[in-house]
């Protein structure tokens, strides 16, 4: 059986340009061929330490460790004068648009600069261009605002869609930096460029098609026509997240480097979180205050157990594992506002944390049945080969 820390090391060499296509398949035919041999007790450890760094194209070694803890010790020396030179203004924009530029500029030319090279410092670019994209959602909204001449809290005008702007200007980043450089960071990236713009667009088109909430004492009461529209429009953003995310993973798909593999089965798990939690952000947002609740418990019980189910079955017929994790929080949470809502109320908090803790036993009970029955059955397509299917801890590539 082939070692799958030398098909990774072959996928990145092939990435960085140091082999050719015709090339690396040779290697990956002579590896496959070759006699596996068992890890000593001594590489065990030293493996299973390296996988999730090395998963995330950072095999760092005790210098690199030291050299990106120096890097964030600067970065927060920066932000602490950038504050300091802000104190006492009357408009601190201007300040802080520069403060997060000047970072967001530095760190994109580190990054393009690093995708040219191979080995370690190569593999690190996709790091660094993750960090630019963060500082340009952020700093966006500030320059809005100088260009505007609006501040940061203004709701007046254009000025109240600056960090919709800020959103729109990260994903755009994002896109670029990812199609300069295949990396899992470029993908998160791209990925949380996504959510944000959801997030920042939904309050947004909600207030457009009612205008602002009427805040009361005890916050949006129920029956609001902004809460409900917030609700719907929540949702609506929610598949149109996920639906982007699939088609980000299909193009992941298409690949079969053990590389793609990896961001495959990230970036379908991001898709089903992000459909997991945004359904149960839109149906209990009267939790924790803020809003009145838009519907019933009990039906937005029902949304969470449907969209559970959705996403149990793509795990199922497609052998994409990475959709049982999601499934299985969207079942707990259910669960888990049912109890608070009814039971809690009515007998007691004794029993309602008896029933918490069943649930929160028999959730992660079934979640990892369906994963390991997902695991036996294994890949039976050419996608699902290509990572679709999320690995226990266990069975995690050694890196």
């Amino acid at each position: 059986m082939p070692d799958q820390r030398i098909l990774d090391r072959i996928a990145a060499w092939q990435e960085s340009g140091i082999l050719d296509a015709p090339t690396a398949d040779r290697l990956r035919a002579l590896e496959a061929n070759s006699p596996s041999e068992p890890a000593t007790a001594t590489e065990l450890p030293r493996a299973s330490a390296s996988a999730g760094l090395s998963s995330l194209g950072l095999d760092l070694d005790l210098g690199e460790a030291f050299a990106y803890l120096g890097s964030f010790f600067l970065l927060g020396a920066w932000y602490w004068f950038i504050n300091q030179a802000a104190v006492g203004q009357a408009s601190a924009d201007g300040t802080w648009a520069f403060g997060l530029a000047v970072p967001a500029v530095v760190f994109a030319s580190l990054g393009l600069v690093l995708g040219r090279r191979t080995g370690k410092v190569g593999r690190s670019a996709g790091f660094w261009l993750l960090l630019s994209g963060i500082h340009v959602l952020f700093a966006v909204p500030f320059i809005a605002g100088l260009l505007l001449g609006a501040s940061a809290s203004s709701e007046s005008g254009l000025s109240a869609y600056r960090w919709l702007f800020g959103s729109v200007a990260w994903l755009l980043a994002a896109l670029a930096f990812r199609r300069y450089l295949a990396s899992l960071p470029t993908q998160l990236g791209v990925l949380g460029a996504i959510a944000t713009l959801t997030a920042t667009g939904v309050d947004r088109v909600a207030r457009l098609i009612t205008g602002p909430p009427s805040f009361t004492d005890a916050g949006v009461p129920n029956g609001d026509p902004y809460a409900i529209t917030w609700m719907f429009v929540t949702l609506a953003g929610t598949v149109v997240a996920t639906v982007a995310m699939g088609l980000l993973a299909r193009v992941e798909a298409a690949r079969v480097d053990p590389a793609a593999r990896r961001r495959l089965a990230v970036t379908r798990f991001a898709g089903g979180m992000t459909l997991t939690i945004g359904a149960a952000i839109a149906v209990l947002s009267g939790v924790g205050g803020g809003f009145g609740r838009p519907m019933e418990p009990i039906l937005g019980e029902v949304v969470l157990l449907l969209v559970a189910t959705i996403q149990a079955w793509l795990a199922f017929t497609r052998q994409a594992g990475a959709y049982i994790y999601p499934a299985g929080l969207a079942v707990l949470i259910a669960f888990s506002d049912l109890n608070g809502a009814y039971v809690a109320p009515e007998s007691g908090m004794g029993l309602a944390l008896l029933l918490e803790g069943a649930a929160l036993i028999g959730v992660g009970y079934l979640t990892e049945i369906g994963r390991r029955r997902l695991n036996r059955r294994g890949p039976t397509t050419p996608s699902a080969a290509s990572g679709e299917i999320l690995p226990g801890p266990s069975e995690m590539p050694s890196g």
